[in-house]
């Protein structure tokens, strides 16, 4: 019991002490608790709704209700508390736990008896997501998913901990105690809860909006910029090979951060060039590291441990199309062309396991099995390839005798023995150390990977849903497809990525406003974010910088609009608009947590479309506000912010004329298409010229005067 109450409680406990006056009371209709039993309507709630995480419980034993207004309806008609539980479909572990959770049937029972269960993807109802992260913080815990809360029947949490138990308690035990407190408490002091409850939600408010709008920053956006990177790459270290304060998922922003050091100039030469050092060594950790799967070519999301060796064996479209873009722009930075390669092959599979029959991408929605699925014995490898096959695949993917986890990334010795496959060595070097011909070892890798996945998918058992068109990830994919022209300069990529936003903005969009999933669903589910709003701008104004198509960059500024209406407040952007907010608490994304932070995004966007002479409303202005006070001092969480300051103070503008040449055209193109935006020009129609950030102007005679020094 004292786990309970020192977990759930922290709010809870002044609900019983008394220690506050009693607001005034909530009303509620008059029926005697428990009086009516609560049921679900014929079929299952579940049942037709988008994204991978309602279709994993179709059949759920708890009857889970939807995140809408009638849910909460039903809370106040049978005067019971919302037990909800918010999951994120990043990770495929919540399937075990919601298992675990409905394997007792006495906890079904209490469950289904005496709540309105909830459940919430909190990657689509992004603001539940994100709200995750403050209630953790309340109980003093790092953020821990998923984590069951229990409600008012007018939204406010009254007690919250991870459905996870940790220190081996099995959530069979974890339930009923908590069950125990708070529905005695809901009994008894039901207007004490929900007074207690509305007045922590207000003051709740308040300490979101404090923390959002914060002190006033004066300090120069560029120069908090270049100090953020300065201090971005001193956090890695060549010695132990390690960048500090990363937390467990795969880097992707600073990759990108780093990649855009490179490739800004204007930037002091030393910092370019410390950036380019890093960005290298970094690369090398990753692309020898087990964080991608030499068997299908994918990478996963998050490792376990400090270093790259054990990753948590979890992939999504989103995940792998930010790795793919950060990628190639690595590549344009450091001419390293195995991230080329890497992001070529990363296409490849999500054009196989992600893309819908109709040409957009869903999330991704198989089922993972437990680690051990994942891992190899040494001898089981042997044994399944041929005596020619073994010795080259042994080295290439540095197997071990004795399993190749390190002891810190499994104390437990759980995984002793087993392996992890990594990307040690490529064909070449397997070929010097055996002293034979690449070709062959090539094609040795090549069988034995075949044969090693055939193994693995059996093993895996990998459960393939139906594939919903997501907005969030196609609107990803177009920018990946605009990254993939302005790299290869392959006109394939160009066309795709300008055919993927057309059909992109017919079926997601409904009127002004987006929507994350198409079809019937409620708004309050799959009703476009500010989050949402941020990825279509951005993937508008990445296809105008490749096509100098005009609809996109005035359907991005229209989308800027649009958004201001709808989740422009006081200095801060809301995550949800006021009408589909349920919680009634103003959350906004202002750091880079579980991807891209909105706030970085819009940033970004302003930058861009003030390069191109369209003024932002005065609303986005406003809703930037300023840098954070600790941007520089911890620069892993605002990449996206300080690449968009680093875009501000040294972005260039081309003007291109409507009779330039042909050739050069195409290489003004090819430049990055966030740090140089390209308009067409009337004026001087022969000429490109370039416009820096004082506003001086010099006409570009030859591609040679481009930095793209590895662009094919």
């Amino acid at each position: 019991m004292r786990i309970i109450f020192n977990a759930i409680i922290p709010i809870g406990l002044c609900l019983l002490t008394g220690c506050r006056e009693k607001a005034p009371t909530v009303e509620l209709p008059p029926e005697e608790f428990g009086e009516i039993k609560y049921a679900v309507e014929e079929g299952d709630a579940m049942a037709g709704l988008p994204g991978p995480v309602y279709q994993t419980q179709v059949n759920s034993s708890i009857d889970w209700q939807p995140w809408t207004e009638e849910s909460f309806e039903k809370a106040r008609q049978y005067r019971r508390l919302i037990f909800a539980v918010v999951v994120m479909p990043q990770q495929p572990s919540y399937e075990e736990s919601l298992r675990d959770l409905e394997s007792n049937s006495d906890v079904v029972s209490e469950i289904n008896s005496n709540y309105v269960p909830i459940l919430i993807d909190g990657d689509a109802v992004r603001e539940m997501g994100l709200l995750t992260i403050h209630l953790c913080a309340e109980i003093r815990s790092g953020l821990k998913l998923p984590l069951m809360i229990w409600m008012t029947p007018k939204g406010a949490p009254v007690a919250w901990m991870p459905l996870s138990g940790g220190s081996g308690q099995d959530v069979g035990d974890i339930f009923p105690q908590s069950h125990v407190v708070l529905n005695r408490m809901w009994q008894d002091e039901n207007e004490y809860i929900l007074s207690n409850s509305t007045m922590d939600q207000k003051m709740r408010r308040e300490r979101l909006i404090e923390s959002y709008v914060g002190e006033e920053n004066d300090a120069d956006p560029a120069d908090v910029s270049v100090r953020s990177l300065r201090q971005l790459v001193s956090l890695y270290d060549p010695l132990s090979r390690t960048l500090d304060e990363t937390g467990g998922l795969f880097p992707t922003g600073p990759l990108d951060l780093l990649a855009a050091g490179v490739q800004i100039e204007g930037l002091p030469g030393d910092l370019r060039k410390r950036c380019k050092d890093v960005l290298k060594d970094l690369l090398d950790d990753l692309l020898r590291s087990a964080m991608f799967d030499p068997l299908d070519g994918g990478v996963f999301s998050s490792r376990v441990g400090t270093d790259w060796s054990m990753p948590g064996f979890a992939r999504d479209c989103s995940s792998q199309a930010r790795v793919v873009m950060c990628l190639f722009e690595a590549y344009a930075a450091t001419g390293d062309e195995r991230a080329l390669a890497k992001a070529m092959d990363l296409m490849d599979f999500v054009e196989t396991n992600y893309r819908t029959d109709d040409g957009l991408y869903s999330f991704g929605g198989s089922s993972m099995k437990d680690t051990e699925s994942w891992l190899w014995e040494f001898d089981e490898v042997r044994d399944l390839l041929s005596p020619d096959e073994f010795p080259v695949f042994w080295i290439a993917a540095g197997l071990k005798e004795d399993g190749n986890i390190p002891s810190e990334n499994d104390p437990e010795r759980k995984f002793f023995r087993l392996n992890s496959l990594r990307n040690t060595k490529d064909a070449s070097e397997v070929a010097a150390v055996l002293g034979t011909d690449v070709g062959q070892v090539a094609d040795l890798l090549e069988s034995a990977k075949a044969k090693l996945l055939k193994v693995r998918e059996a093993r895996l058992g990998l459960v393939v849903r139906k594939r919903d068109a997501n907005a969030g990830v196609t609107l990803r994919m177009v920018s990946v497809f605009a990254t993939a022209y302005r790299i290869t300069g392959d006109e394939k990529y160009r066309e795709r990525a300008e055919e993927l936003m057309a059909k992109s903005k017919e079926v997601f969009g409904k009127g002004r406003q987006l929507r994350l999933y198409a079809g019937e669903a409620p708004e309050s589910l799959v009703g476009g974010r500010a989050f949402l709003y941020a990825l279509a701008i951005q993937a508008a104004l990445d296809v105008h910088a490749i096509t100098l198509s005009e609809s996109w960059k005035f359907w991005a500024a229209d989308l800027v609009s649009t958004a201001t209406e709808l989740f422009a407040e006081d200095g801060y952007i809301r995550e949800a608009s006021v009408d589909m907010d349920l919680c009634g608490l103003p959350v906004s994304n202002n750091a880079m947590v579980f991807e891209e932070s909105t706030i970085g995004l819009f940033a970004m966007a302003q930058k861009r479309l003030k390069l191109l002479d369209i003024p932002a409303p005065q609303a986005l202005e406003s809703m930037i506000g300023d840098y954070p006070a600790n941007v520089s001092s911890n620069p892993i969480l605002y990449t996206d912010l300080v690449q968009a300051g680093l875009v501000g103070a040294y972005g260039k503008s081309y003007l291109i004329g409507e009779n330039s040449s042909g050739e050069l055209r195409e290489a003004i193109l090819r430049l990055p298409l966030r740090a140089a935006t390209r308009n067409i020009s009337s004026d001087e129609p022969d000429k490109i010229r370039v416009v820096d950030t004082e506003g001086n102007t010099t006409q570009v005679e030859d591609s040679e005067d481009l930095d793209v020094p590895f662009l094919p």
